[in-house]
């Protein structure tokens, strides 16, 4: 073998060495931190779907407890629209007590419904009538709630009743 022959060997191998650790070192300078820098975006695309999915299931099951909340509700949601007419309501509440009058105390609205607040007063022969009246709000076209403190006085042959009712309407025309 020449010596130019071993030369040019020797400059080949030194060109191949050179290019392997040209290589070796791209390989640690720019694909491993890319390799972590995938695994750790995969990782984090891996929780947020994760994630996604848990919380589309969240949004299924409020849907339908919603839906089954309003389909349950129908009556009350209707009922909640109906504008409160107070002529009514004293013409209602005479089934069971006498001589009501209201007195409206405030307006309070919130963002969704108006809450109007009376104080009434009234008469009665016993308690039983004025229990009765409170079971059969229920049954009234408004949302009626009545209001604590109640004030009972007994007089002779009757009962003067004082308390407050809270009537809830929906705010949006």
């Amino acid at each position: 073998m020449s010596k130019s022959s071993e030369n040019s060997t020797v400059k080949f191998l030194i060109y191949v060495l050179i290019f392997l650790i040209s290589v070796l070192a791209l390989l640690i300078f720019l694909v491993i931190p890319s390799i972590k820098s995938y695994k750790l975006n995969r990782s984090e695309l891996k929780t947020f779907n994760e994630k996604s999915q848990y919380l589309s299931e969240k949004e299924i099951e409020l849907k339908k407890s919603i839906k089954n909340f309003k389909d349950e509700n129908k009556k009350l949601i209707k009922i909640f629209d109906n504008q409160f007419d107070e002529k009514d309501f004293i013409q209602y509440s005479n089934k069971y007590l006498k001589n009501i009058k209201l007195f409206k105390v405030k307006d309070s609205s919130d963002k969704s419904f108006d809450e109007y607040t009376f104080s009434a007063s009234t008469t009665t022969k016993s308690p039983k009538e004025f229990f009765e009246f409170i079971k059969n709000l229920k049954n009234y076209k408004n949302i009626i709630k009545i209001n604590f403190p109640i004030s009972l006085i007994s007089k002779p042959n009757k009962i003067d009743l004082n308390f407050n009712i809270g009537v809830y309407k929906n705010d949006k025309k």
